[in-house]
């Protein structure tokens, strides 16, 4: 699974923000929003005319799953299923969604904190119950830096004791070194074509160290560049130069010099006006970002926020729109 967010223009102009192939989230969010404004007066009209429809995202994901499980062990019964991320850390609304859906399909399904998955060797078990199938929804790089914590996972992981939706080399995609990557290191492995979409779709990045001279062209020209941590989510650590004064900025890139970060041509989303509803009807401008949901190479639906920010985070707010396509 992946989910490539994207700055979307028009066809065929778009820039590619990042993408998040470890852990990616947001599917009950925008699912749960559709059906709720499907049954809204606006939409229920709408529908008199034009056949509308969402994308489903949980139940897609779960037949999915079956089938990589399927590949894994075939001929065997329905798998036991873990939902695997820290207790606390994920959205347990989104993990809960997720189990009723492989129950409803014969599943017994878990959420569980990986340190309370346990090995003997020959099967990896939650409490008294064997585990077959993990939904690995804990990040590749937590993982890595508290694996003395789970090491009964990963052992059943590298002994191919139950099969992991989610494989820890994800992580060569999701990290936001592979921007830089695309544009420096491929020119023996892309085509032409290939490397022409690069250039046109991937704001350039590359690594914020080394040659001083990069140091001095990013201070100078901070409206340009985005710093960002090579492996971080939810837009931690991430600094638009256009956001500061330049005194602030030299303090910002001052830290982050040789410090595992990249710097990135800046994109602006696109602004669009939408409706707002409070006390009264008005319209604002808010920046927007599209999010491809890919499930096996295929395109499975959208996720889409916005916010007045340049950067649309949780820390800097924003809300999820409802996403509708109409039939032929």
């Amino acid at each position: 699974m992946a989910r490539l967010d994207i700055f979307y223009y028009q066809p065929h102009n778009f820039k590619f923000c990042e993408f998040n192939a470890d852990g990616s989230s947001g599917m009950n969010k925008s699912n749960v929003l559709e059906k709720i404004f499907l049954d809204s007066l606006p939409m229920r009209r709408l529908k008199l005319k034009y056949k509308i429809h969402y994308f489903e995202l949980i139940e897609k994901w779960v037949n999915h799953c079956l089938q990589l499980y399927d590949q894994f062990a075939p001929q065997q019964t329905k798998p036991n299923v873990a939902i695997v991320d820290w207790q606390g850390a994920g959205n347990i609304k989104e993990f809960e969604a997720f189990q009723e859906a492989f129950m409803q399909k014969g599943c017994r399904t878990v959420i569980a904190d990986p340190r309370q998955l346990k090995y003997d060797g020959r099967m990896l078990s939650y409490q008294d119950m064997k585990i077959d199938l993990v939904y690995r929804r804990v990040v590749t790089s937590e993982l890595i830096q508290r694996q003395a914590e789970v090491r009964d996972l990963i052992s059943a992981y590298r002994d191919k004791a139950v099969c992991m939706v989610g494989p820890l080399r994800s992580e060569i995609s999701h990290n936001k070194i592979i921007f830089k990557v695309l544009h420096q290191d491929t020119e023996d492995i892309l085509t032409a074509e290939e490397r022409e979409f690069v250039q046109q779709h991937i704001p350039f990045t590359a690594e914020f160290q080394g040659d001083r001279s990069i140091f001095s062209q990013v201070l100078k020209n901070k409206d340009r560049y985005v710093l960002k941590p090579t492996d971080m989510y939810a837009a931690a650590g991430v600094y638009l130069g256009k956001e500061f004064s330049e005194t602030r900025w030299r303090q910002i890139i001052e830290q982050c010099w040789e410090n595992n970060y990249l710097y990135q041509e800046y994109c602006q989303p696109f602004c669009g006006r939408l409706v707002d509803i409070e006390q009264r009807v008005s319209t604002s401008l808010y920046n927007q970002m599209v999010g491809l949901f890919v499930y096996d190479k295929k395109f499975s639906g959208l996720y889409t926020r916005v916010g007045q920010g340049d950067v649309i985070s949780q820390q800097q707010g924003y809300f999820i729109l409802p996403n509708y396509y109409l039939a032929e």
